[in-house]
């Protein structure tokens, strides 16, 4: 049978633009909608993000917001139109196999037009679409996905993936003359995962995405709500009942400007970029619940006032990265751990130190004020070990504490050379421990906790038993370093609420180099132990 003339040109249509091929042979492969033709009349914020055709589009998301349905579509399109070879991802096989099962075999198997674009295997680790493959893996095994080289790469719920795991998916796209890539998660913390690419760090000199924004034009008053933000857009109806056994929330989407409930389906929407200077490098998305109307706001409500779930909410139903309220220094606590004295570039009574290793060799050198606080007198970068040697002599050292990783055959070498240097490393082990840290007299070597002893570092600042200077400001980076830790909660294997802090990727070497200096206080000399140590030890 041929076919019509406008058959043809939608066959066009659906050949050159993803949005035409989405909506016309696509059908919903999961869930209550499943075998639906696809439509963005629930989730009109979906469209912008379909109709992006962007080398490089990072989507910070809320659960279940729809954008795997609409990537694995995305996937098949490249494959069939574009002749490309696609990297789809997730953190575990497990969760892969089942999601390949579910959702993207689904689809082509109960569609006629997709499954005669079928030209090879349909498992759950590759398909063979139109001659060109879509590779689905599971992350947690690197030699799985170094065995692919492919031009577009979809990363899903990349902030589960482990350190370094994305560094190594993006070289998949080195044989390519044009590669994509579409990165998409649930958020967990600031400063990791997809947080970081949509929001950049300056610290990192990560320039991050164009930051863009769902924004409704209320029918009321005409003002433009960029962003539905839960403090401003969200009141419960219900609010002034509380507090009486009968209540139950009754939470509406409202104008932050005239208050009046707001249209989240309403035509005058759209995507607007909060940084258009790096529109031009990568497009970034946020997606809340609040922006769709199938969204449960009462039960959303509920879990913002509960503790145990607070991390869940703005996880997942706000898709923002979590940060507890009172959880990393801040620049007043900082300021008001300032003292009179200045900056020193050498010393010429004893001192001790802790040093912190990365690229880079951060140092901080600290004395002893008159009520034996931890008084700072310098913080400084340093280039190399010959360079700490000598400004260890400039500030007539007399105890230092060194992080002995990543380089520990430095560190040692060091240690040999300095009577006065202990090692220092995080214990695993120590985690579910009590003490704080352990020593090892023979080899000069503590093993810390790395919870407790960075809540102390933390809890020194914030009572004013460390005193910085006046001009720490010309230290640079050193007030984005202390701010950097977070404090968080997680659950235990047994259920159990703990303490830990995330591993960012915004710099902390300054925060940890404080750390290495306050235990340095306790380790130089038993005549020099000072009030750290009575707090170190209850």
């Amino acid at each position: 049978m041929k076919k019509s003339i406008i058959d043809k040109h939608i066959d066009a249509l659906v050949a050159n633009d993803f949005l035409f091929f989405i909506l016309e042979k696509w059908r919903i492969s999961s869930g209550e909608h499943l075998g639906e033709p696809y439509s963005f009349r629930e989730r009109p914020y979906m469209k912008g993000i379909v109709e992006d055709n962007f080398h490089n589009v990072v989507i910070q998301k809320s659960a279940q917001c729809g954008i795997s349905e609409v990537e694995v579509a995305r996937a098949i399109w490249n494959a069939i139109y574009r002749k490309r070879n696609v990297l789809y991802t997730m953190p575990a096989g497990e969760q892969m196999q089942q999601f390949v099962d579910s959702r993207a075999r689904n689809a082509i198997v109960n569609s006629d037009f997709l499954s005669q674009h079928v030209t090879g295997s349909l498992n759950l680790k590759k398909f063979s679409i139109a001659n060109h493959q879509i590779y689905f893996r599971g992350v947690q095994k690197r030699r799985q996905i170094i065995s692919v080289d492919v031009s577009t790469l979809c990363a899903d719920e990349l902030d589960e993936y482990e350190e370094g795991t994305l560094n190594t998916l993006e070289k998949r796209l080195g044989a390519s003359k044009t590669p994509e890539k579409h990165m998409f998660s649930t958020p967990s913390f600031h400063g990791t995962g997809v947080s970081l690419l949509y929001y950049g760090s300056d610290a990192l000199r990560e320039k991050g995405s164009d930051q863009r924004v769902w924004t409704i034009k209320c029918s009321h008053c005409g003002q433009w709500n960029e962003d539905l933000y839960w403090e401003t857009n969200v009141i419960d109806l219900n609010e002034k009942d509380n507090k009486s056994s009968y209540y139950e929330p009754n939470v509406i989407v409202i104008c932050r400007f005239c208050k009046k409930e707001i249209d989240r389906l309403t035509a005058n929407a759209e995507w607007v970029a909060k940084n258009p200077s790096i529109t031009g490098v990568c497009h970034g998305y946020h997606i809340s619940k609040l922006f769709s109307p199938t969204g449960d706001l009462n039960q959303m409500w509920l879990d913002s006032q509960n503790p145990i779930k607070e991390q869940e909410f703005y996880n997942s139903d706000l898709g923002m990265p979590y940060e507890p309220r009172g959880s990393r220094l801040t620049d007043d606590a900082i300021l008001s751990a300032t003292g009179t004295h200045l900056i020193v570039r050498k010393s010429d009574t004893p001192t001790y130190a802790g040093v912190d290793i990365g690229k880079k060799i951060h140092m901080i050198v600290a004395e002893n004020d008159s009520n034996n606080r931890i008084k700072v007198i310098a913080a400084m970068e340093l280039d190399d070990w010959t360079e700490l040697h000598l400004v260890a002599q400039d500030f007539k050292v007399g105890g230092m504490v060194i992080d002995m990783n990543p380089e520990k055959d430095e560190a040692v070498k060091f240690q040999k050379k300095h009577d006065n240097a202990w090692l220092a490393y995080y214990a695993q082990h120590l985690e579910t421990k009590v003490e704080k840290f352990v020593k090892n007299y023979d080899d000069q070597v503590v093993a810390l906790n790395r919870t407790l002893m960075m809540m102390l570092t933390s809890d020194m600042v914030m009572d004013k038993n460390v005193i910085f200077p006046l001009d720490l400001r010309r230290v640079r980076d050193f007030y984005e370093h202390l701010k950097s830790p977070i404090k968080a909660q997680k659950q235990s294997a047994q259920g159990e609420w703990v303490t830990f802090y995330p591993k960012t990727k915004n710099p902390d070497h300054y925060y940890h180099a404080l750390l290495y200096t306050l235990m340095a206080s306790q380790l130089r000399s038993r005549p020099a132990l000072v009030k750290f140590v009575s707090t170190l030890l209850r």
